[in-house]
């Protein structure tokens, strides 16, 4: 699998309904999480539930769960970090979107809400550097499509 947007899955895509891919190596176990490794090299945390033994697997988080920080900003320990410049941003009254470059040349897409940093006038602007974070809870495997055609008959079989 290759890297990518972050969102709705990071690997292939990391965005907003895209994927990631965990890269190097298989998913490890470490406690009620297991580490996935990005083409790049970042470590990624997601629970250790969700582990079925593949070798690679592509995961995802939710655009809404992704909090941007400051670079200079020091991340809390325990939460997922991707470093990213913000490319574009798009103010929508409840909530801004933002389109973030990768290093790597991925991108990912966050969607913010407008609470009191929209009326501090404190907005993130294209060309910053920032942080993107989220609680390793918030991170789920996305699995192929084949998989889930998979997953639909076995259901349809028991029901």
């Amino acid at each position: 699998m290759t890297a990518g947007r972050v969102g709705a899955a990071l690997g292939s895509a990391l965005g907003s309904g895209d994927g990631v891919s965990a890269g190097e190596g298989a998913p490890v176990a470490v406690g009620e999480y297991g580490v996935a490794r990005i083409g790049d090299g970042t470590a990624l945390r997601l629970p250790v539930g969700q582990l079925d033994g593949a070798s690679e697997v592509q995961i995802g988080v939710r655009p809404e769960k992704i909090r941007l920080l400051d670079e200079s900003a020091e991340p809390e320990p325990g939460l997922n970090v991707l470093d990213g410049r913000i490319r574009d941003m798009s103010y929508t009254g409840a909530s801004t979107q933002y389109v973030v470059d990768r290093p790597d040349g991925e991108t990912v897409t966050v969607y913010e809400q407008n609470l009191a940093r929209a009326a501090e006038g404190s907005l993130h602007r294209p060309g910053e550097q920032v942080h993107m974070v989220w609680s390793p809870d918030d991170t789920f495997i996305v699995r192929p499509s084949s998989d889930r055609h998979q997953d639909a008959e076995r259901h349809q079989d028991t029901a």
